[in-house]
């Protein structure tokens, strides 16, 4: 019996490591994070004191956006923070009223 239990949290270790975040670990809801599109418009990038992420996305952003939400990929949902490595797609909201959704193609820690 004890070796069937081994044997199961041997097999549920796997899981528990990719539940760990890698690249970008800002969260994008912190109030202090702050979110700029590149130069380019295709990426956002997110900045709190020196650590800064960079978000690529598959669309270029058409302006300067008034507001963002963010969709993220979590395997336990209000039992993981939140970290823009998980970033699925970002819709944008623009002055006028019209909206833009652009998928995210990747997260990297920016220098």
């Amino acid at each position: 019996m004890r070796k069937r239990g081994l044997s199961l949290i041997l097999a549920l270790a796997p899981l528990a490591a990719t539940a760990q975040p890698d690249g970008c670990t800002l969260d994008p809801y912190d109030p202090q994070v702050a979110a700029r599109l590149s130069a380019d418009a295709r990426a956002l990038e997110l900045r709190k004191g020196s650590a800064a992420c960079l978000i690529a996305l598959d669309c270029a952003v058409r302006a300067a956006p008034v507001r963002l939400d963010y969709e993220l990929a979590t395997l336990a949902k209000g039992k993981i923070a939140p970290y823009a490595s998980q970033m699925t797609r970002i819709s944008f909201e623009f002055a006028d009223g019209t909206k833009q959704t652009c998928n995210s193609t990747g997260a990297r820690v920016a220098e």
